[in-house]
């Protein structure tokens, strides 16, 4: 009977889970597409930036690859965990930079994001990355607990003989 009831949980876990990697995956192949579509823009954009121009070229084209395969990471089962690791991970240093740069730490405050996420006020875009870096702990924790409760069950089925 346990071993039933969490199975049920995990499936409930799991439906979370599917949402949470589903959000990711439209948020960066958002981002990354709207990126290399308006290519001109988005080197634009990131030559704005603080860095030095050479970082700025290479960072124009790096970031969308990047957010591209971290999207392949989520949509690849075995994969998934490290996906969301690196989707919240990428969240966080977005997060970091939007308030650094805020807080004057680079004497101007440019935005390279793309898309709607560019048009976003401050205050709005901060909060909207910090509920994705939320959505990725809670997906990780969920990962791990869900793979945590599958492996306890594989091993009750081996020890049986099953």
């Amino acid at each position: 009977m346990v071993l039933f009831y969490a199975k049920r949980l995990d499936k409930k876990r799991e439906r979370k889970l599917q949402l949470i990697v589903a959000a990711f995956v439209l948020l960066l192949a958002y981002a990354a597409f709207s990126k290399l579509m308006n290519y001109g823009v988005a080197r634009r954009a990131m030559l704005l930036q603080v860095f030095a121009r050479e970082v700025a070229l290479v960072l124009a084209w790096l970031v969308p690859v990047v957010e591209l395969l971290v999207v392949l990471l989520l949509l690849w089962l075995r994969t998934r965990l490290l996906g969301l690791w690196l989707a919240t991970l990428l969240m966080l240093s977005f997060s970091v930079y939007l308030v650094v740069a805020n807080l004057g730490g680079f004497g101007k405050v440019p935005c390279g994001c793309g898309g709607i996420l560019g048009k976003m006020a401050y205050q709005v875009h901060l909060a909207f990355n910090l509920c994705f870096v939320a959505l990725g702990v809670w997906g990780i924790a969920i990962a791990l607990r869900s793979t945590l409760i599958h492996r306890v069950v594989h091993l009750g089925e081996g020890r049986s003989g099953k």
